[in-house]
Parts: C-alpha cells; sequence; structure tokens
C-alpha cells in the first residue's frame, strides 16, 4: 500500500513500513505484518523517542542512510572519502519508486559528488532482499570503504545468534545478550569459511527453535563479510551486513558506480525454525530451483574421504 508520504509493502505475514518525508526517509517498522491499517502517522509518532540531557535538541532519526551530517551517531550506510574530504554526505531524497512488492529510494549529495540508490524487495515467503548502489557523481576519484544494510530492531530484541567454528566443528551457535556497543562477526578469509556466520539473528529473550520473535541478516556473497548489531547509548538497535572491502579495493572514478551485494532480511514470529522455513520457502520457489527441473541433476560430492584409483606406491 502506498501514500503520499508511506510506502507499507506487505508479503507473508511480514510488513516493511517506510516513511517518505521530503528531507528524510526512514523505517518505520520490518516485522510481524500489520495488517490493513492506514494508521501510518500514528506508527511513525509512536518511533519517536524523547531527547535526554547532553545530546541534540530534536529525537536522533537517522533515516534509511544513517549519515553522521544529519546528526547520527551510529555507524553509517556509506563510508568513504574523496582525497581526505566528502567523507560526511548528507543525501537528499530525489525520487522513489514503488508497488505492492518493491520499493527504490534515490538519494543524492551534489556537494560530496554522491548518489545512492537502496531497494528494498519482497521475493517470496516473506523474505526482503535489500540492495545498495552508489554512483560518484563528482570530479575525481572516491574510495569507498563499506556499504551496507542496516535494519532497525525493536527493545525487545534482547538476544543475539550467530556461528562460529573451525574445520569438522563449523556452524557452532553462539547466542550472547545484546549490550551496548557493537557485535561483529567478520571473515577476511576471501570465501565463506568454516567461521562463516551465514546468518546473524536478533532475538527476543529466550526465544527457541519453535517460539519467540526473530530479525535475521545474511549477505548474499561467498568472500570477505561483516555482520553486526549495534546499539547506542539511547538503547535504539540496529543489525547490518556487508561485504568487508580492503583498503583501496574499490575506487570510483567519475560517473563509475558500484552495487553491493544483496542481503536477505527474514522475519519471524514463531522461533529459529521459522526463519529456516521461509529461506527454504523463497529458495524452492526460484524457477531454477533444482526441485523444479526434470531430469533432476546428480550432483557427485567428491570429499576429502573420497579416493579413486590412486598408486600411493
Amino acid at each position: 500500500m502506498k501514500s503520499s508520504s508511506f510506502v507499507h509493502l506487505r508479503q507473508d505475514g511480514v510488513s516493511l513500513l517506510v516513511s517518505l518525508a521530503p528531507e528524510l526517509v526512514r523505517i518505520i517498522h520490518w516485522g510481524e505484518d500489520l495488517g490493513d491499517t492506514e494508521d501510518f502517522d500514528g506508527y511513525s509518532s509512536a518511533t519517536i523517542e524523547p531527547t535526554a540531557h547532553a545530546e541534540g535538541d530534536s529525537p536522533d532519526q537517522p533515516g534509511i542512510w544513517r549519515e553522521q551530517a544529519r546528526g547520527a551517531i551510529g555507524s553509517p550506510v556509506l563510508k568513504g572519502h574523496r582525497n581526505g574530504k566528502d567523507f560526511s554526505p548528507l543525501f537528499v531524497p530525489t525520487s522513489h519508486t514503488a508497488n505492492d512488492q518493491e520499493l527504490v529510494v534515490v538519494g543524492e549529495d551534489v556537494s560530496a559528488g554522491l548518489r545512492i540508490e537502496t531497494s528494498f524487495s519482497f521475493v517470496g515467503a516473506g523474505v526482503l532482499v535489500t540492495a545498495q548502489k552508489v554512483t560518484n557523481i563528482g570530479s575525481g576519484g572516491y574510495c569507498l570503504e563499506d556499504l551496507a544494510t542496516y535494519l532497525p530492531l525493536p527493545d525487545r530484541a534482547q538476544e543475539s545468534l550467530d556461528f562460529a567454528g573451525r574445520w569438522v566443528k563449523e556452524r557452532q551457535p553462539v547466542r550472547r545478550e545484546i549490550q551496548p556497543g557493537v557485535v561483529s562477526r567478520e571473515v577476511r578469509e576471501g570465501r565463506t569459511s568454516h567461521d562463516y556466520t551465514i546468518m546473524q539473528l536478533a532475538m527476543t529473550e529466550a526465544a527457541t527453535f519453535r517460539a519467540g520473535e526473530v530479525w535475521s541478516l545474511g549477505l548474499m556473497f561467498s568472500g570477505n563479510s561483516r555482520h553486526t548489531i549495534e546499539q547506542l547509548q539511547s538503547g535504539r538497535k540496529s543489525i547490518s551486513a556487508s561485504e568487508l572491502l580492503m583498503p583501496g579495493e574499490i575506487i570510483l572514478e567519475p560517473g563509475q558506480s558500484y552495487e553491493a551485494a544483496p542481503v536477505a532480511a527474514i522475519y519471524s514470529n514463531s522461533g529459529i525454525d521459522g526463519t529456516s522455513d521461509r529461506s527454504y520457502r523463497w529458495l524452492r520457489s526460484r524457477p531454477n530451483h533444482p526441485t523444479n527441473k526434470r531430469p533432476r541433476p546428480l550432483t557427485l560430492n567428491v570429499w576429502e574421504a573420497v579416493y579413486f584409483d590412486h598408486d600411493l606406491g
């Protein structure tokens, strides 16, 4: 559903509500389906927090790009510079397109010479895929350091779950309480290693495989990666995923663009198994999924324990 100031995307029990104010695009809600409500202003007002002492004069509303130039004190979506300049852009929304399942928003900072495009798309089974693209519309090269996806978490998200490990002991669950600061899971091996977290989950307290709410992000990329959960001094929480770029790896010349790897965002109100169910149903619904092909292909998995006619003598 779309109004003049809001876009409400819905699929399979999941909602994404986005405010499209002229100067600030921000996510009001990502999680359980809000139903057929049209009280978008009410939901928006409910997310405005009071201003504490020793903070800004107005409540912190970071928006979808979380620019420090806007007063946001958390990690920004875009990090980079132009030979030490243009490191703190302030994006003004210039256009957006939307339908029942997708929203694309474009913002520009003419002074910094940067354009950013962010999309949110429901792709099936309530799975939300987000994508980011930055374009150098200025003069001189722009050194890109990070282009991440951030989604807000509610106060009731109290615990995190990710995975760690090593050879023959991979995918070990690591559960911890969400506390002030940043929990970052990084992979620098250039591949999805034994220590790769696959997804990072934020959960309500004591959530189980079958009960509780879960908000999860997974980077759809097999190289270096970073997954984080951040809690600010105000208590506001967010979850993010991005490629982990090396210093100087991406330098955009004038007119060049960089598209970050997409991120899958999965919400469940039925525990951890609910996230698995949504991901499986989404993948199996693809037209090119092997279960939709006949005859089905046969895969020979040649592992370390399989030997052919090797003459070891």
